[in-house]
């Protein structure tokens, strides 16, 4: 690739982990673009509220939508910015990581943005199957890759919230299903747990930890690439120090982590806000020790049966999560 003005990071996450928040910490800055998931960045960066990006629609150029769009999140941002919405080709996502930065760059060529990344667009078993060299994969970019993660009790109640606020017909529809094939262990579960599948909290969790395993999967994640290591949301939230070395790592080293964008990313409105908050409380969300805590009998037992089967503990145990409560 020829020299460019742009300099690469992007944040991998299997979801449930802040990736929303953090994506839109990033783009607090007047330097970074960091839309979250494989939406076309101007239809992440207007629907999750994370950069104004209204007034670049006017200027936009075909070969800024050359890898399509998903559509009606773009006609949502020109509908709010009174324009006429562009033609677009179909997005093609399984391919996203092999053009992420190139679409970037042309979507960020007229702004003042010249740090250029992505949380939870992908994955990063999708990465090495599209290619086993990331440079090569991205176009000879040197491009930090690091994992986002959170402790798995947290991140587990996150996922369930997101099957209830976003899902609950399907997941009536799955904890169903699952319940007719397997009548006689889930019979056992509702009378030993005191639980209800059909109640829609109860049907998620189900789903959750015996349809979904994100457990399993977010564990089999971080020990196949220990080599990306991991940013750690309760790091990134708790400590000014941690995120601005974040920030700086991932830009290179050739940013400026300024007390005024600090101070935007550490207050208590951005702090608490995320995918499924629109009006923030200014408070986060229950510690892993406190959650546990509030989980019923069921999701307890669930969770101790995934830590004992996955070995949680060894798996998260060298970024000093704590799981003696469990």
């Amino acid at each position: 690739m020829t020299d460019t003005p742009f300099h690469h990071f992007l944040i991998p996450s299997m979801g449930a982990c802040g990736a929303t928040w953090l994506a839109g910490s990033l783009s607090l800055h007047d330097e970074i673009m960091c839309p979250v998931g494989n939406m076309h960045p101007f239809e992440a960066l207007h629907h999750y509220r994370q950069k104004p990006v209204l007034p670049w629609l006017a200027g936009a150029t075909p070969e800024m939508f050359r890898f399509g769009a998903v559509g009606s999140y773009l006609r949502q941002a020109y509908d709010d910015a009174g324009l006429a919405c562009p033609l677009t080709p179909p997005r093609d996502m399984e391919a996203f990581p092999t053009y992420l930065f190139d679409e970037l760059e042309a979507v960020a060529a007229p702004t003042p943005c010249r740090f250029l990344g992505n949380v939870h667009g992908t994955m990063l078993w999708q990465l090495y199957r599209a290619s086993p060299s990331l440079r090569r994969l991205f176009g000879g970019r040197t491009v930090p890759v690091v994992n986002l993660i959170r402790h798995p009790v947290p991140r587990t109640e996150c996922a369930i919230k997101m099957l209830v606020n976003q899902q609950p017909d399907e997941v009536l529809t799955l904890a169903a299903d699952y319940a007719a094939r397997n009548a006689e262990a889930c019979r056992e579960m509702e009378k030993s747990y005191g639980v209800d599948f059909q109640d829609l909290r109860s049907a998620a969790a189900l789903v959750i930890f015996r349809l979904h395993l994100v457990n399993e999967l977010w564990g089999e994640d971080l020990a196949k690439h220990p080599q990306h290591g991991a940013l750690t949301l309760e790091g990134l939230q708790s400590d000014e120090r941690v995120f601005a070395n974040t920030v700086e790592r991932l830009c290179h080293k050739r940013i400026v982590v300024g007390k005024d964008y600090l101070d935007k990313v550490f207050s208590p409105q951005n702090l608490s806000a995320g995918r499924n908050v629109w009006s923030p409380t200014g408070t986060l969300p229950p510690g892993e020790r406190e959650q546990f805590s509030r989980w019923s009998a069921f999701e307890q037992a669930e969770f101790r049966r995934v830590h004992a089967a996955m070995r949680l503990d060894q798996i998260y145990g060298r970024f000093g999560y704590d799981f003696s409560f469990v």
